[in-house]
């Protein structure tokens, strides 16, 4: 997955606010509720990547299938390495350690564009008559 840059998201605010602006009020107040309802705080995904380091704040963020199989390569990981099987458990705990280090570095891109989705996704229902 491509971590957009922060011109990137930048200019998918101004778009959402944009398209938010046009709504009819009742529409907008609506859009904003629901927004904020479904934001999730980067701060708080990174100090759970932090913290927990092991795909839980997967979870936070609604990737509940990503987070499912971090956790399974984790585990089958640590069981490997009581194994004779260690080198496959030190390879694949390296390999979800490279993949978690770029979640916790882009932590709060990521967390911008999980919420710039989410609105994008609301604006649309709402601008179909939802």
């Amino acid at each position: 997955m491509r971590i957009p840059t922060t011109d990137d998201l930048d200019a998918q605010e101004d778009a959402v606010r944009a398209r938010a602006a046009a709504l009819p009020a009742d529409k907008r107040r609506r859009f904003h509720d629901r927004r904020d309802r479904a934001a999730r705080d980067p701060d708080t995904y990174s100090a759970l990547n932090w913290s927990l380091g092991v795909g839980l704040h997967h979870f936070y963020m609604g990737d509940h299938l990503r987070g499912v199989v971090t956790l399974a390569v984790t585990a089958l990981a640590l069981i490997a390495l009581a194994s004779a099987l260690w080198p496959l458990g030190a390879l694949a705990l390296l390999a979800v350690a490279a993949l978690e280090l770029r979640e916790l570095v882009f932590a709060r891109r990521i967390c911008r564009a999980r919420n710039l989705a989410h609105a994008r996704g609301i604006l649309d229902e709402l601008e179909r008559g939802g």
